[in-house]
């Protein structure tokens, strides 16, 4: 499992905001929504959904897999 139980539900209780306006996340090369983020959520949990962003953003401008850097089967 990705995320504890108490993470999951966090992600899992955001509020989709549609007026939400996204921010580029220079260090993570990224979009990111606010409504995508939990605040109290774990470090380990936020190091997980920040992968999981940076391989949205890899995904969204055909970063081929090999160039990546994480390994693709862990997500």
């Amino acid at each position: 499992m990705l995320f504890s139980e108490v993470d999951r539900r966090l992600i899992e209780a955001q509020v989709f905001d549609p007026e939400a306006a996204p921010s580029f996340e220079v260090m993570k090369s990224c979009l990111v929504w606010p409504d995508e983020c939990p605040e109290h959520i774990s470090n380990e949990g936020r190091e997980v959904l920040y992968d999981l962003l940076i391989v949205r953003g890899f995904l969204h401008r055909g970063v081929p897999l090999e160039r990546w850097g994480l390994d693709p089967q862990f997500f």
